[in-house]
């Protein structure tokens, strides 16, 4: 059957029609693929960076809640009943906050307020040795903690140190 011409001729003029046809589609699909993903890549790029000011926005935002609170009203004079009035009213305002914890320039706790526990005075801890607390005094300067996750809900925490 492949040996007459006119079988040879068809299936050479149909492979020389269709064969370029299919290199063609080939790259064009190589290419369609290769500029997608770059676009894809560079999307990415843009909307990390859009999700990376957010966080940094909000956590500034805590951060300068933090700062109003503890240089407001003499806030280290006030009695240690004031403070906690304070601390606690900030803890049910702002319910960004976990937990509130008032050091002494020592780094004992002062007051500890959580949001899912009651803290009693015998479980206030000394966080002298707490790198983020040495950093903080050394560097006089506000002082982020690393994120780790909350093994409960699954939810991001940082601690913030305010001097």
């Amino acid at each position: 059957m492949l040996k007459s011409i006119r079988t040879r001729l068809n299936f050479t003029f149909v492979g020389l029609a269709i064969g370029p046809i299919l290199v063609v589609g080939l790259i064009l699909s190589y290419k369609s693929f290769a500029a997608l993903k770059k676009q894809a890549i560079a999307h990415q790029q843009v909307e990390s960076e859009r999700v990376s000011r957010a966080v940094d926005d909000y956590v500034r935002e805590l951060e300068r809640v933090l700062e109003l609170t503890s240089r407001a009203h003499g806030f280290m004079a006030l009695s240690r009943i004031k403070q906690r009035d304070i601390l606690e009213e900030l803890l049910a305002y702002e319910n960004r906050f976990e937990e509130l914890t008032l050091l002494g320039n020592d780094g004992k706790e002062l007051i500890r307020l959580d949001r899912t526990q009651v803290v009693f005075a015998s479980e206030l801890k000394d966080r002298r040795k707490d790198p983020l607390f040495q950093q903080t005094i050394r560097l006089s300067n506000n002082c982020f903690g690393p994120v780790y996750f909350d093994s409960t809900t699954g939810e991001p925490h940082m601690t913030i140190a305010i001097p």
